[in-house]
């Protein structure tokens, strides 16, 4: 009962001009899975081209979107899939019925979600910081990877490879380190970053680092 309530919400605002588009998770039904993988490039592309430049006046209107350098894609047919994005202009279907996309980087990653929710990244995470060692605790702070969401950190010692510390198990989407609840809030207690030393010469000076690696594999500075 939830598509066709849906479709006839989007088919409305499509039918009156409305720049909407729908993107359905394969792999989850309520639960939040890798919907934040899509979610938040569409808000920073549309955010991006609404928002007035930092040296317009404070009460400076909103930039419209430009519906038509949008990309379209088709509604499936029942027990079909979803096909590529095209730009506007050659889109040959009826408009008013497409899943409106804003640009060629969010129909690309559109149509990664749709087919298997593996949007492509090719961004590094941000390195660790504030790395400090007490006695045998070593710790650090990380920044979000807000494309594809931290997996777990790599310890290095001296260079070489010393542990993996993962995260919490996910049941809903890709293993982030923090987890997730049935909802897109993290998991409670939060995972606390960091390491417990075991060191075979103690007394001898070591070097440690800490890199921070996201969902789709890439390893930080």
């Amino acid at each position: 009962g939830v598509w066709p309530s849906n479709l006839s919400f989007f088919e409305k605002l499509r039918g009156a001009g409305g720049l909407v588009g729908i993107a359905v998770d394969p792999l989850t039904s309520h639960e939040c899975g890798n919907q934040r993988y899509l979610a938040i490039p569409w808000f920073d592309v549309c955010l991006s081209a609404r928002l007035p430049a930092a040296t317009a006046p404070a009460d400076a209107p909103l930039n419209p979107l430009a519906a038509d350098a949008g990309w379209l894609a088709p509604l499936p047919e029942a027990g079909a899939g979803w096909t590529a994005a095209v730009p506007q202009a050659e889109f040959a279907g009826e408009a008013s019925r497409a899943v409106w996309l804003p640009g060629a980087g969010l129909a690309a990653a559109w149509y990664d979600y749709v087919r298997d929710t593996a949007v492509a990244d090719t961004t590094p995470p941000p390195a660790p910081s504030h790395v400090q060692l007490n006695g045998r605790h070593l710790s650090w702070r990380a920044t979000a990877d807000v494309e594809s969401g931290l997996a777990h950190f790599l310890i290095e010692r001296d260079g070489q490879p010393l542990a993996t510390v993962d995260g919490t198990a996910h049941r809903f989407g890709r293993q982030v380190f923090q987890g997730l609840q049935y909802s897109d809030t993290p998991a409670a207690p939060l995972v606390r970053m960091h390491y417990a030393i075991d060191d075979p010469e103690p007394g001898s000076v070591k070097r440690y680092r800490v890199r921070a690696v996201n969902t789709v594999g890439l390893v930080s500075p």
